[in-house]
C-alpha cells in the first residue's frame, strides 16, 4: 500500500512550497506514498513554475474522488488567494490565513480517513499571529482542532528521539509549568507513541533534570526533589523502563543519549541544540498523542533563502518517511490486534 499523504503549503512566503514540491518529484518519495498537497492552487502553480515546471497540478475536492491510477500531482484548493498575496521572505496576515486553512483542510481529510496523514510544511508564528491567531505553533493549534488534551513534541534524528515536557514556554516559566501531572502525561504519551507508532516494544527513557547538575541535591534546586524524582518512580512503578534524573550537559557529552530510545527534555532548547547538534539537516517533529498522524521538517520558514531553489530537502523528506513508517506501523499493530 503507498499511503495517501497531505502536505499544506505552510507559509507560502517561505520555503514550504519550495521543499515540498522538490521532494514530491524525488523518486524514493514517488515509491512509498501517494503525495497531495493542500493550499492555493495558484501559488502551488507559482511554485511549481520555478522548481518542477514539468509538474501537472490538477485540483480536486478531496483525495475520494482519485482512484488507483490517476496522473498529475492532485491539489486541494480553498479560495481567497493569489500571487498578488505572495511576499517572499516576509511574514504577512495572509500568508498567516493560508497556512492555518491548510492544517485545517489536510486535518479534515485526514479525520474522513481520505488521507492516511498530514505533513506540515514550515509557519511563522508572527504570520499566524498576524491573521488573528494565537497559536504559537502547529502543535498546539492541532491539540486545539481535535481537543486532544496530552500531545507531546517529539524530534526525531534516525534513533535520537528527544520528547518535551515544555515546548514554547518563557524559560522564567518553565519551573511553574512542570508539574507531576503535566510531567506524567508528556512522558506516558510518549512512551505509547514509541510502542504503538515507532513499533519500539519496551522503550528506554531518560529523563533530564531541570537545573545544574540536576539540582546537587536541592542546593540549586528543588524541582528535582519535589516533582522529577517522584514522577520517575511512579512512572517505574507502572511498569515504564525510566531512568534519572540526569545532569543534561553531561549526559549529551558523555553521548548517553545512545543508550536510549527516547530523551525527556524539561525545555525546548535543552533537548533541541543536542538533536540539531546531530542532526540538523535531517531532523523531524512528530506530534504523539494526535488522532491523526502529523509530522513536520524540523526547521523553519527560512525566509533568507527563499526564491533561490537551495533549501535542503533532507528534514521534508525524512518528515514524508516517517509519516509513512507510521502509517505501516499503525496498520500492522490493527492487524494483530484484530487476529487475537
Amino acid at each position: 500500500m503507498k499511503p495517501l499523504i497531505a502536505l499544506t503549503i505552510g507559509d507560502f512566503n517561505g520555503v514550504g512550497p519550495e521543499v515540498v514540491l522538490r521532494a514530491i518529484a524525488e523518486p524514493d518519495i514517488n515509491a512509498i506514498c501517494k503525495p497531495v498537497l493542500v493550499g492555493p492552487i495558484e501559488i502551488w502553480q507559482e511554485a511549481a513554475n520555478s522548481y518542477i515546471p514539468a509538474a501537472n497540478l490538477v485540483q480536486i475536492d478531496n483525495p475520494k474522488s482519485l482512484g488507483d491510477d490517476y496522473s498529475g500531482i492532485p491539489v486541494i484548493h480553498f479560495d481567497g488567494y493569489t500571487t498578488k498575496d505572495l511576499s517572499p521572505g516576509r511574514p504577512s496576515r495572509k500568508g498567516g490565513l493560508a497556512a492555518v486553512e491548510a492544517v485545517k483542510k489536510s486535518l479534515e481529510i485526514c479525520q474522513q480517513e481520505y488521507a492516511h496523514a498530514m505533513v506540515t510544511s514550515p509557519v511563522s508564528k508572527e504570520s499566524i499571529n498576524l491573521a488573528g491567531h494565537s497559536y504559537v505553533g502547529h502543535t498546539d493549534m492541532l491539540m486545539d482542532l481535535t481537543n486532544t488534551e496530552a500531545v507531546t513534541m517529539l524530534m526525531v534524528a534516525g534513533s535520537f528521539r528527544v520528547g518535551l515536557v515544555t515546548v514554547h514556554v518563557p524559560i522564567k516559566s518553565v519551573a511553574d509549568t512542570i508539574t507531576e501531572r503535566e510531567f506524567m502525561l508528556k512522558t506516558k504519551t510518549a512512551i505509547n507513541s514509541l510502542r504503538n507508532d515507532f513499533n519500539i516494544v519496551d522503550p528506554r527513557v531518560a529523563i533530564l533534570g531541570l537545573n545544574p547538575h540536576a539540582g546537587e541535591s536541592g542546593l540549586l534546586g528543588d524541582e528535582e526533589k519535589e516533582v522529577i524524582t517522584p514522577t520517575i518512580k511512579r512512572l517505574g512503578k507502572e511498569g515504564y523502563i525510566v531512568e534519572g534524573p540526569f545532569p543534561a550537559d553531561g549526559f549529551f557529552g558523555a553521548k548517553l543519549h545512545h543508550n536510549f530510545d527516547l530523551v525527556m527534555a524539561m525545555y525546548h532548547d535543552q533537548g533541541l541544540i543536542p538533536l540539531k547538534l546531530e542532526g540538523f539537516e535531517f531532523g523531524v517533529n512528530y506530534s504523539a498523542g494526535l488522532p491523526v498522524i502529523r509530522t513536520s521538517p524540523d526547521h523553519g520558514t527560512a525566509y533568507n533563502i527563499v526564491g533561490r531553489g537551495i533549501a535542503n530537502l533532507s528534514s521534508i523528506t525524512e518528515a514524508i518517511k516517517l509519516a509513512v513508517s507510521v502509517v505501516h506501523n499503525r496498520a500492522a499493530k490493527t492487524k494483530v490486534n484484530k487476529t487475537k
